[in-house]
This record gives structure tokens, C-alpha cells and sequence, in this order.
């Protein structure tokens, strides 16, 4: 089995490095900028996040805990920049909007057999 990680940010990079050294009979890869990114997650968050392979960032949707309009999704570090800008100017574009429920989601984990 192959393992494929798109870790956001640092504190998701430690926890999936972890989650690598531990595994066995598994081919891991690990992919990541090498460019100074934001941190968005802080450790207990990540740790979490990466557990489930794939969450919803509160901070980052609108929906209010019902069912989105709209759902954004990416997997990596520059695609999480791309998403939440476009989450933002939805917001930006439409603020008074009721209809347009925005969740964004991250995938982390991908696996190919």
C-alpha cells in the first residue's frame, strides 16, 4: 500500500512524519513546499486533523454547523492558500447572501492500493 500526505502546515508535517516512522510495510510520501507557509493548526488541532485524514476548519466556513451550499476542498499547502482566498472573497463578494453556505474541508490522507 502507498500513503500519500499533503500536510498544510508544520504542526501537520510533525504529526504525519510521526504517523511514517511508526507505520510499517507501507510506502509513505510526504509532500510539502519548502517555502516559509502560514501555520494554521495549532498541535492538539493538527494532531486531530491529520487522525481523521480529512476536517472541516471551523474558522474557515460559514455554515453554522448545517448542511453547506457549497463545499471547498483541497489537499496541499498552496491549495489551502488558494481555498481560503476563495473562501474569503465569497464572503467578500456576497456578504449579505443567506443562501450561500460555504464549508471548507482538507484532505490529508490518500490511499492507493
Amino acid at each position: 500500500m502507498i500513503r500519500v500526505y499533503y500536510p498544510p502546515d508544520s504542526n501537520c508535517l510533525l504529526s504525519v512524519f510521526d504517523h511514517c516512522l511508526r507505520s510499517r510495510n507501507t510506502w509513505n510520501v510526504v509532500t510539502c513546499g519548502k517555502q516559509p507557509q502560514l501555520q494554521w493548526l495549532n498541535m492538539d488541532e493538527a494532531l486531530e486533523h491529520c487522525s481523521r485524514g480529512a476536517s472541516t476548519w471551523k474558522f474557515a466556513t460559514n455554515d453554522k454547523g448545517g448542511e453547506p451550499d457549497v463545499v471547498l476542498a483541497c489537499a496541499g499547502d498552496v491549495p489551502t492558500i488558494e481555498t481560503l482566498r476563495g473562501s474569503w472573497l465569497t464572503a467578500e463578494i456576497c456578504p449579505g447572501h443567506q443562501g450561500a453556505r460555504c464549508q471548507r474541508c482538507r484532505l490529508d490522507d490518500s490511499d492507493v492500493s
